[in-house]
């Protein structure tokens, strides 16, 4: 098959990351711009959000936004706050509060779902952040598939925002759990690249390939030939755990995923959900891997063409259906991206076959020689 390109509008841009809530803010903001469409969280709830807002000192405490918050009441909450700042007395950080409705731009808080209402007392400065527990973004739908893909973005009051993925229906999910979530670690000063179409992103720090700094999500492209396709889509990164610092096999490193310590991944297709992660060790003829037209020993082997033109090729992507003893069988071949079968520095960036394009792979000789190139236009 040749390259399936997304068409439509292409993000590829950085942002600052320093606390949680500013990636998931980031990554709303993107990719909305690329095709995205910002999803209510629960019946009868409103949209996933994350803004600055002033909490008064009052019994009841009212929290104020700038503009329409959006929500109807019930909602999750978290605050998070500057270094150096004050929450009122009867708040805290990183504490999940409920959302009472008053109006478009105020709301009151408490302590569980329609709870009583929290006073608040003493005094607060500096910027205080308000993130729902939870955004949740749904792709557009591709011709040969008959529903979206639907990325969560959660935060589990961790050290990172846990990227989840799961159908439109909100049937099949594994966003009760971090044990198999994406990771993306925040940092003072730590910049984030996203590279994000409607069906699809990539989100990572740039010159990085440290342990919870690599995630991408969204739906492959499916050949009209598999049909009755209803729902497909998947989300991996480059670590265990919301704590974890060892790096495992990702596009980042490695032309294999399948490996001694393997990330976190989880695949929809169709009803069927595999979830794999929190482990050293998932080897299996169903763990979610690449299938690359290149040569399959170590070495300095096929990687280029006589004439000295590099070797490349488009990216499928096979997986079992619900565990990695079953059949790994390919599902679909990533949007915007092929395999090009030498090492180059990670983040390069080119021009070709009429696209910009951004190298996701770090300097990798190994085998399989090469990396994944991703258009970024």
């Amino acid at each position: 098959m040749a390259t399936q390109f997304s068409g439509g509008i292409y993000v590829n841009t950085t942002f600052t990351g320093a606390i949680r809530s500013d990636i998931q803010s980031n990554l709303l903001a993107q990719l909305v711009t690329a095709g995205w469409t910002n999803c209510i969280l629960l019946a009868g709830q409103g949209y996933g959000i994350v803004g600055a807002v002033t909490i008064s000192i009052a019994s009841p405490g009212v929290v104020t936004w700038p503009g329409n918050h959006g929500f109807l009441g019930g909602e999750r909450i978290i605050f998070q706050i500057a270094a150096g700042g004050v929450m009122p007395t009867g708040l805290a950080v990183n504490t999940v509060y409920f959302v009472k409705y008053v109006n478009t731009t105020t709301h009151r808080l408490a302590a569980t779902l329609g709870g009583a209402d929290i006073n608040t007392s003493g005094s607060t400065s500096g910027t205080i952040t308000l993130n729902t527990e939870s955004i949740l973004l749904e792709s557009a739908t591709q011709t040969n598939v008959t529903n979206p893909i639907r990325v969560r973005l959660k935060d589990l009051l961790g050290n990172c925002i846990n990227v989840f993925i799961e159908n439109s229906a909100g049937t099949i999910t594994a966003a009760s759990t971090a044990t198999s979530a994406g990771f993306m670690l925040p940092g003072a000063a730590k910049t984030f690249q996203i590279i994000a179409t409607c069906y699809h992103f990539i989100c990572l720090v740039p010159g990085s390939t440290a342990a919870r700094e690599f995630v991408m999500a969204g739906m492959p492209y499916v050949p009209s030939f598999l049909a009755s396709v209803t729902n497909i889509g998947y989300v991996l990164s480059n670590s265990t755990s919301d704590v974890s610092t060892t790096g495992c096999n990702s596009p980042r490193t490695s032309g294999i995923m399948d490996a001694s310590s393997t990330a976190n991944i989880q695949c929809i297709y169709n009803t069927s959900l595999l979830a794999i992660g929190n482990s050293t060790s998932n080897i299996g003829v169903g763990f979610p891997d690449w299938v690359l037209s290149i040569s399959p020993t170590a070495g300095q082997k096929a990687y280029r063409w006589a004439n000295d033109d590099l070797n490349s090729c488009d990216v499928l992507m096979q997986w079992g259906l619900t565990a990695i003893t079953d059949e790994g069988k390919i599902k679909g071949q990533l949007f915007d991206i092929v395999w090009i079968g030498d090492a180059f520095v990670a983040d390069a960036t080119d021009t070709f076959n009429g696209h910009d394009w951004y190298n996701l792979t770090s300097n990798n000789t190994g085998n399989p020689r090469g990396g994944f190139w991703i258009a970024t236009s």
